[in-house]
């Protein structure tokens, strides 16, 4: 072992909290990647935090990293608040687990700035910061959480998810509090006292122009027109998605939604054709999606070796 990680300090409870971190709390548990490449494969970024005991909170950062190692890191941003992964389960929407939810900076087509969520007084928003060292600036003023954030091919647009029916639920129900609760499927006890908006609720995507701040609903969109290609391609309820850069996407749906730790079948959509996975190959859960693995499981007698048609 070098001498130069080799100490005398002990390992306490608290240096052990206080440990960086990025990603998930089970990276093979999601589809998002916790770390991007830039596009010409020079650069590694992510989004780093680290939990400060004294304060009760977290400290965050975007960190550059060269990918061959010979340059020192370097922090483009440094704030924002903890933001816990969500997902609606139960039948109830916007489900808050504790976890930390997987931030990945995207990088823009001309690798000179990234795109990332950041949340600062109790409102995830998209934000933009540079490599040439200029300050890191907020780019929506959503009045609900920013949830999913994407470049649009040109460069000078973005594309944002919200779900503005999580917020119009809550004010419904503080209205409701007022007169008091039924207590129904609405509650969910482990998180909190109160009803929890009730899903499905819709995912509206918009564009924002960085240039003047226009935020338009996003239509549907021609990549061959620099236009940015919506995401709103996931599958309703999918609990992991990928698409490759092929075209092809790949994501889980719970076979039984009433049960928490159900089986969720595999399905992937390939040149216009869905297929599933047959019960006998996914029969067990999966673990992660990651473009360009879709094709690995097959229908026993097919010759072309995909994946069985529905």
């Amino acid at each position: 072992m070098p001498p130069s990680v080799i100490g005398t300090t002990a390992i306490t409870a608290r240096a052990l909290v206080e440990l960086r971190d990025f990603g998930g709390i089970d990276n093979r548990a999601s589809s998002a990647a916790p770390f991007s490449l830039s596009p010409d494969g020079k650069w590694i970024s992510l989004i780093l935090r680290r939990a400060d005991a004294d304060a009760d909170s977290y400290c965050h950062g975007v960190l550059l990293l060269s990918a061959d190692g010979m340059r020192p890191p370097r922090l483009l941003d440094v704030g924002g608040d903890y933001i816990s992964m969500t997902g609606d389960s139960h039948g109830i929407a916007n489900m808050p687990n504790g976890g930390a939810a997987v931030v990945t900076p995207a990088w823009a087509p001309d690798g000179r700035s990234l795109l990332y969520i950041r949340r600062d007084k109790g409102v995830s928003q998209a934000w933009t910061v540079g490599l040439d060292g200029a300050p890191a600036r907020q780019v929506s003023h959503m009045a609900t959480d920013v949830r999913e954030v994407r470049w649009a091919g040109d460069g000078r647009h973005i594309l944002v998810t919200t779900r503005p029916g999580v917020r119009d639920e809550e004010i419904a129900i503080e209205r409701e509090g007022r007169r008091g609760f039924h207590y129904d499927a609405r509650f969910w006890p482990l998180a909190e006292s109160k009803p929890k908006p009730v899903a499905p609720i819709p995912t509206l995507v918009q564009s924002i122009s960085l240039n003047s701040g226009t935020i338009e609903t996003a239509e549907e969109e021609n990549e061959e027109q620099g236009k940015p290609e919506s995401f709103a391609l996931k599958p309703q309820n999918a609990i992991l998605y990928a698409k490759s850069v092929a075209g092809g996407r790949a994501w889980t749906i719970k076979t039984d939604p009433s049960r928490y730790t159900g089986p969720a079948g595999l399905h992937v959509s390939a040149d216009g054709v869905d297929y599933r996975c047959p019960d006998a190959i996914c029969a067990q859960r999966v673990a992660g999606l990651w473009p360009g693995v879709l094709s690995t499981t097959y229908c026993p007698g097919i010759e072309d070796r995909r994946l069985c048609p529905q």
